[in-house]
């Protein structure tokens, strides 16, 4: 599934609207109306308050900082040995 970028794109597609050139995202259309199945993002990024993860392959690095910005925690996985 698609994040807030992907969602944006498939409503300019739905709308029939053209998407502005420095927008990221893939419209989903083609996909939930079975025209053609595409593949995943080659990297997924997720960002929450002072959280930070990108997931590539089977590898996921995430990130916490304080007020001040700094790293208080961080750690990369291999999910595919470890999914937990």
């Amino acid at each position: 599934l698609g994040a807030h970028w992907d969602l944006f794109a498939t409503f300019c597609d739905l709308q029939g609207v053209a998407r502005p050139a420095d927008q990221d995202g893939v419209s989903l259309l083609p996909t939930l109306t079975g025209e053609e199945e595409q593949p995943p993002h080659d990297a997924l990024y997720w960002e929450l308050g002072p959280q930070q993860a990108i997931r590539v392959g089977d590898w996921k690095l995430y990130r916490r900082y304080d007020k001040q910005g700094r790293v208080v925690e961080e750690g990369l996985f291999d999910l595919a040995a470890d999914p937990g």
